[in-house]
Formats: C-alpha cells, structure tokens, sequence
C-alpha cells in the first residue's frame, strides 16, 4: 500500500524538477498514524511504501512518526536523504519500527559532482557507516547514481561499482544525467550552449539509456552510454545475492 506523509522536498539540488512545484509540506502525524491503522484494519495491510521525496529528512519529526509506528507492526520501505548518516539513532528506530527497505539518492561518488549539483551535505567517509549498519540489520539498501556529471571521466564507472560493492547495497540504479526544463542544470546546460533540444520534445514513454539531450563535458555520448550499461552489468555480476531483498531478488535487465 502506498502512503505519503510530505509533498516536495527541502533541498534544492540543480538537477531536480521537484523543486519547480511547492515548497515542502507534511501532514500531522496523528492523521498518518491513523490512516496507517485503517489500512491494516479495513484492508489487512501489512507492508507500506511510503511516497515522500525525503521521508526522514526531518530529525524531530521522523523520531515522533516513527515512535508512534513502533505498536503496529508494518514492514516498510522508503526513500530519503544520506543526512541520515548523521542520525543513526534514528536508523534504529526506523528498524524498530518496520523498515526493510531504503532508497537514497547519492548520485556521485565524486565530491566536486555533488558539489556542483547542490548535494553537498554528506561525505563518501561519513556514510559508510550507515550502509554497512543497514545491511547488517539485514535492510536493502537501493543507491540510485547519475551519470554524466561534469567531473565524470571512464574511470568514474569501474569506482562507482567498487564503491556500492564494498558497502553491500542490494540495489543500484544507474541514470544517465537527463536535464528537466525550469532545473538549474538545465539553465547552466542551456547557457553553455550543451543541450540538443531546448524543450525536450522526444522524450520517451519509457526510459531510454541511449536518450540523451544534452552534450556531456568529460565523456563522449557512446562512452557515457556504454559506461552506464557496463557499470550496471558489472554490479549484478559481482554482487552477492546475500544481501538482503525485501520482496525477493528484483529482475536483472542489462
């Protein structure tokens, strides 16, 4: 069942359409809790993923829904930010309270990549703790990666990989850079005279690793193409199926 306690997002990273649309906003935890209860009792609900952008973005707020969750025994999964390195009094009461799977969003291995997109408030050193408590709390954990940034050279792919594997995560979802019209990265792109379509007009009913509207600074298209697909092939290869699945081990498509 799906559940939302927040629309929009508290950060601003230049490559996010979120930010174009409201600015964060979340309902009172009494009426979540509430309709969590209703879900179990009207339909018999026992797993739950919430649809927040940045579901425990919010230290206090998080430490109160997440208490009032402990009684009603839901397995849950989410996705939030990597600042949560810096609450792991929070990850265990997440635990506690039902989480088997978590999502974040790290995007670049390279500290001047986050920089420049606005994901600066983490460091690879600080959340190494973090992913290697998940796992062992026997949580997926699901890293999702952009590809294309400006500071992405081939070897960018190859310590990607090494990267997740030696912090165990069960999940990687690797994206190619693709500019949203109004996001700052598309401005900057626009003024840099690096995109091929000012609106983009064919963008595809499904995604397309092959799509790309903008010109990349450090690779050639056919290297950030195939680098994408080969780190997303290598990682399925060499990652051990005993990391923990919440729903059972997801289809592999190179």
């Amino acid at each position: 069942f799906p559940a939302m306690t927040s629309r929009g997002c508290p950060r601003s990273c230049t490559y996010c359409s979120e930010v174009l649309y409201s600015p964060w906003r979340f309902r009172p935890v009494d009426e979540v809790i509430s309709e969590l209860k209703l879900y179990q009792t009207k339909f018999g609900a026992d797993k739950i993923v919430f649809r927040d952008d940045d579901f425990l973005v919010h230290p206090k707020r998080s430490r109160e829904i997440l208490t009032k969750m402990l009684p009603l025994g839901l397995e849950w999964a989410c996705q939030t930010d990597l600042h949560l390195a810096q609450h792991l009094d929070i990850v265990q009461l997440a635990v506690d309270a039902g989480l088997r799977a978590v999502c974040f969003g790290l995007e670049s291995i390279i500290a001047e990549n986050r920089k420049d997109i606005g994901k600066n408030f983490f460091t690879l050193d600080g959340i190494s703790e973090l992913l290697l408590l998940l796992n062992e709390k026997g949580i997926e954990t699901q890293i999702s990666i952009i590809f294309g940034l400006d500071h992405d050279t081939l070897d960018v792919f190859d310590e990607t990989v090494e990267f997740l594997l030696k912090h165990k995560v069960s999940t990687f979802y690797a994206n190619i850079l693709s500019p949203e019209p109004g996001t700052a990265i598309y401005k900057k792109l626009l003024e840099e005279g690096r995109l091929l379509t000012k609106i983009d007009e064919r963008r595809l009913e499904v995604e397309d690793t092959a799509y790309l509207n903008f010109v990349p600074k450090n690779l050639l298209a056919e290297q950030l193409i195939s680098g994408t697909r080969y780190a997303k092939k290598r990682f399925h290869t060499e990652r051990s199926m005993e990391h923990p699945f919440w729903l059972g081990n997801e289809k592999t498509e190179y």
